[in-house]
């Protein structure tokens, strides 16, 4: 239960700061791509193989072996960033991007929740 609290928690503040981001008036992005804009077009069966393969996920997650606090963090993390993101893709057709670092490609805090998520995912492996 707190684990499905803290997903909520962090759409939220993904999706908060989207709004904000566009209410007032920032420069935004809207990403038809994938991953940073890297990869190509989404479609819509693309988006509902997207969707089906993030309930098997998460299925196969429960079945796995259990986590420790760290990585089932990392694990909350990129679930949260998919499921903003998609529901960007819902919302507008696009994700919204709007952080520029001017050194990185535009992005949001779902992308960064994902990426943060791998780094401590990756960093437990290492132990």
């Amino acid at each position: 239960m707190i684990d499905a609290l803290l997903s909520l928690l962090l759409v939220a503040a993904d999706q908060f700061s989207k709004q904000f981001a566009l209410n007032q008036q920032w420069p935004v992005f809207y990403n038809q791509r994938a991953i940073f804009g890297l990869v190509s077009h989404f479609e819509l069966v693309q988006l509902l193989a997207l969707l089906v393969l993030f309930v098997w996920f998460v299925f196969r997650l429960k079945q796995t072996r259990p986590l420790g606090s760290i990585e089932r963090l990392g694990w909350i993390m990129i679930i949260s960033g998919i499921m903003s993101n998609w529901l960007d893709r819902l919302r507008w057709g696009a994700v919204v991007d709007f952080i520029d670092l001017k050194i990185w490609p535009v992005f949001n805090l779902a992308d960064g929740l994902i990426v943060g998520g791998l780094t401590l995912i990756f960093l437990c492996s290492l132990k």
